[in-house]
């Protein structure tokens, strides 16, 4: 799992305390606007992943600085 303090990404979403007491209608939207996101950064993290193997980096250290296992790199890199 990626620390948020090692990288120079800011965090993406609100704390879980941001939550509280919102509406339902707002807590679906909140929920889904999340899920897009994460297939968004999916879709460009494979593309990453892509392009780093290209330029010579290994499946270890892919799984490691994507922050997925090994067996996920190899779909990523299957899929393209």
């Amino acid at each position: 799992m990626i620390d948020n303090d090692e990288t120079d990404a800011p965090y993406p979403f609100p704390f879980p305390s941001a939550y509280a007491g919102m509406s339902l209608e707002a807590l679906a939207y909140a929920r889904v606007t999340a899920l897009n996101a994460v297939d968004e950064l999916t879709a460009e993290m494979k593309l990453a992943v892509i392009k780093e193997k290209a330029n010579g980096m290994n499946i270890t250290k892919l799984a490691e600085t994507a922050g997925v296992a090994r067996p996920t790199i190899y779909e990523w890199l299957r899929e393209k």
